[in-house]
């Protein structure tokens, strides 16, 4: 899965949350095979995701943080945790946590005005989709802003599984078989077989084999390579 952490509201008020792309299927022990999910349209119960969810949260934090006291109050209220199936719009949901990867709390097309220590701003209502404005005194303008710059070294995007960095090469190796196997993106054969492909070249140790011609038939898949230029 892919975690993108985003932490402001429209109006830069304090809003820490974790939006998560998940793969709809998984690869076996071995790697040898992607299994696909049986049920398109449901992988678990939102109210029981909230709570364990919040559970896992409470233990991982406490192991972490040991000797550091947490708030009951942290731990009573409910946790809001929802998921969704992207059916047909990846790309739409790619191109929307992509808006936070690189992106600050708040863009200067926003900010409309700067007087006499008031700052005034743009955000869109979340509930009637409206542009507003509201206007903050400058020095919580830049308090508010400031809660959003991240620790140095703080990783804002993570990847785990089959995304991880670590595990380029199982996925580069997954991304062809699937994208040539039907032609349909979204619907993948089951099973299938990645090949591991990015070797290193045995002439000179150090370039990786190119691949010149995938072919795929039925369950099986073939990987002509040549070595690098």
């Amino acid at each position: 899965m892919l975690s993108v952490l985003h932490t402001w509201s429209r109006t830069m008020v304090y809003h820490p949350h974790v939006h998560f792309l998940i793969a709809a299927g998984v690869i076996t022990k071995d790697g040898s095979q992607w299994l696909p999910i049986k049920r398109k349209k449901f992988l678990v119960p939102l109210e029981a995701l909230s709570d364990i969810f919040r559970a896992r949260f409470m233990k991982l934090a406490r192991k972490a943080l040991t000797g550091t006291q947490l708030p009951a109050s942290v731990w009573e209220k409910k946790w809001v945790v929802f998921c969704k199936p992207c059916l047909k719009n990846g790309q739409n949901v790619l191109e929307y946590l992509a808006r936070y990867v690189h992106r600050i709390a708040i863009s200067n097309n926003r900010i409309l005005a700067d007087d006499n220590g008031k700052i005034t701003f743009r955000y869109k209502d979340s509930k009637t989709n409206q542009w507003k404005q509201t206007t903050l005194d400058a020095f919580e303008f830049i308090r508010r802003f400031l809660q959003h710059v991240l620790p140095m070294g703080f990783h804002k995007v993570r990847y785990y599984g089959f995304l991880a960095p670590k595990h380029k090469q199982c996925f580069n190796s997954l991304k062809l078989v699937l994208e040539n196997s039907t032609g349909k993106k979204h619907s993948p054969p089951e099973p299938i077989k990645p090949v591991k492909y990015l070797r290193k070249c045995p002439k000179c140790k150090t370039g990786k084999m190119v691949v010149i011609l995938h072919i795929f038939h039925k369950k099986n898949s073939l990987i002509l390579v040549r070595p690098p230029p």
